[in-house]
C-alpha cells in the first residue's frame, strides 16, 4: 500500500502540500507586519498557548519526512518505473481514449 499512495503523491500531491507549505511560511513571514528576524518568524510559529513554536517545526519536518518516505517508496512500484494511462500515449494512438 506505501507504494501506492507513494505514487499518487508524486503524481497528484506533493505539488499542493509543497504549495501549501510554502504559503505558510510566506504568511508567517508577513503577518501582520514583515518579521525582521528569524526570531520573530519562530514566534510566529506558536498556536496560541497550546503548541511552542518547536512542537510546530518538529510537527512538520517529521509530516515532510513521512511524504518524502512515501514518495520514495512510490519509486519502486512493481520493481520499474509505474505505468499509467496517459504516459506513452503519443506513441500509440489506438490507445487513445477518445
Amino acid at each position: 500500500m506505501l507504494p501506492t499512495i507513494g505514487f499518487r503523491l508524486r503524481r497528484n500531491y506533493i505539488f499542493i502540500y509543497a504549495t501549501l507549505t510554502g504559503a505558510w511560511l510566506l504568511k508567517l513571514e508577513m503577518h501582520p507586519t514583515v518579521a525582521g528576524s528569524f526570531e520573530v518568524l519562530w514566534e510566529r510559529m506558536r498556536v496560541g498557548s497550546l503548541l511552542p513554536p518547536t512542537a510546530v517545526a518538529l510537527g512538520g519536518a517529521m509530516f515532510w519526512v513521512a511524504l518524502l518516505t512515501m514518495l520514495w517508496q512510490g519509486r519502486r512500484l512493481h520493481g520499474q518505473r509505474p505505468a499509467d494511462e496517459v504516459e506513452g500515449l503519443e506513441d500509440f494512438p489506438e490507445r487513445w481514449k477518445m
